[in-house]
């Protein structure tokens, strides 16, 4: 499909949304650079879904529902809807733009036990605030913890009611908890993610971190269930700052530096001038829009993500 998700590159979705550059894709799922705004147009990216038809109106009522969430580290969706573009019905999405993720960075280096406590507030309050709300996340792993503008924030795109079951056959992941094929993702799964995601963080190891998914025994010593508990104690015993009402603490996040020879995705400041062509991309059925409103306009001074380190 990969080759098929390029060529959409300059069509446009919905009349407005230009696919300038086209970013990444998985089986069934392409991310692209796209603008919105009238006046002040902001970067921001475009995700295009191939969904069975019976599921597209329970996508696209979960996506409206995730628009209304507010959190400070949780990734922003502003409009969505269906298009049809090279003969795919699509669903698409439009949501803040990230210029890195930590998986770009744990090829390269660990993270060092400071990083990884700056990693931790935002990779716990978003997912605590979105469990209050009946969401679970459901895939916390390094890829969903990603640098927009000065603030480390987690994705919100593939956010499920609580309880629900995955369609189809699942074969769990190293993120994973062990219950999910038979019962489903859950709150205490997300816990079980973030605590594999950790032992990465901190050892740049996933795979040693498998178990017996027949019986469901845990990795000896329940690894990642301990340096999940201790994340609290590192997280409580960091320098006091003042926090709002969702417990996000106003001190600036430390910026987080690779080393040398980390792949850093192209610079999204500046979009490349590709033609796109006017008409393409109809739309059809309904969509949603949080309006101007929405509008998630980018903190002055500088971009902290997660760059290279300096001299």
């Amino acid at each position: 499909m990969t080759e098929v998700w390029k060529q959409c590159e300059g069509q446009v979705v919905d009349e407005k949304f230009c696919l300038r550059q086209y970013l990444s894709d998985r089986e069934r799922s392409a991310v692209f650079l796209t603008e919105r705004g009238d006046r002040e147009r902001q970067i921001v990216a475009i995700k295009l879904v191939l969904t069975d038809p019976e599921e597209a109106d329970t996508q696209l009522a979960r996506w409206e529902r995730v628009a209304k969430l507010s959190h400070p580290h949780l990734m922003r969706l502003f409009v969505g809807g269906r298009c049809y573009l090279r003969d795919l019905r699509l669903l698409y999405v439009v949501m803040e733009n990230a210029d890195q993720d930590l998986s770009h960075v744990l090829p390269d280096r660990p993270l060092t036990a400071e990083e990884t406590r700056e990693m931790l507030e935002p990779a716990v309050s978003a997912p605590a605030y979105v469990h209050g709300e009946g969401f679970v996340h459901g895939h916390l792993k390094p890829a969903n913890i990603m640098a927009v503008d000065d603030q480390l924030k987690v994705s919100s795109d593939g956010l499920l009611p609580a309880g629900e079951s995955i369609r189809g056959t699942v074969k769990p992941g190293v993120y994973d908890p062990p219950e999910i094929a038979g019962e489903g993702i859950s709150p205490a799964g997300d816990v079980w993610s973030l605590g594999v995601t950790v032992v990465e963080a901190l050892t740049q190891r996933s795979s040693g971190l498998e178990w017996n998914r027949t019986d469901r025994s845990r990795p000896a010593g329940d690894t990642a269930g301990s340096v999940c508990r201790h994340s609290a104690s590192l997280s409580a015993s960091g320098p006091s700052a003042p926090v709002d009402s969702w417990g996000h603490s106003s001190a600036p996040a430390a910026d987080l530096h690779p080393s040398a020879g980390t792949q850093e995705r192209q610079s999204t400041r500046s979009l490349p001038a590709a033609s796109c062509f006017t008409g393409s991309g109809t739309r059809f059925g309904t969509g949603w829009d949080t309006g101007s409103s929405g509008v998630a306009q980018s903190p002055a001074g500088v971009s902290r993500r997660f760059t290279r380190a300096v001299g």
